[in-house]
């Protein structure tokens, strides 16, 4: 009886082993790999800021004349254009969640305020080629 309680303690303490060696393996490959992964991030954020540009200077410079029309100012000068590009920034979020049927947080309305937010200031720079670089190696 002893000798099965050994084998099955030795068991039970070489798989204990085995998982966190996976997991440790895991965490250093993670932290190896962590400058190529950032990379990633940063050229997924350059396209998503690049493609809500592309859709809100669409949607902007349509209603540009309207409102220049009726209420004698510029949509796209820099604070009316960031309070717009937020407002876009909000209801494409809704619009995402109601079709996914997520939960709405707080924390993804300030995200998507904040994103509105970055869009709207850095309006000037992101058509041009040489303005937002994010993710890219310039040299």
């Amino acid at each position: 009886m002893g000798f099965a309680i050994r084998v099955l303690g030795n068991f039970l303490l070489g798989g204990f082993l085995l998982g966190m060696n996976i997991l440790m393996m895991g965490f250093f490959g993670l932290l190896r790999n962590l400058p190529v992964i950032l990379n990633l991030g940063l050229r997924f954020l350059n396209w998503f800021v690049r493609l809500s540009y592309r859709l809100y200077s669409a949607i902007l410079n349509f209603i540009r004349p309207f409102a220049y029309q009726n209420f004698n100012f510029d949509i796209l000068n820099l604070v009316p254009r960031i309070a717009a590009s937020i407002i876009l920034s909000l209801i494409l979020f809704l619009l995402l969640f109601s079709m996914t049927d997520w939960h709405i947080s707080t924390i993804a309305i300030g995200l998507a305020a904040l994103h509105g937010l970055f869009v709207g200031i850095a309006w000037d720079g992101i058509g041009k080629p040489s303005g937002l670089h994010l993710g890219e190696n310039i040299q």
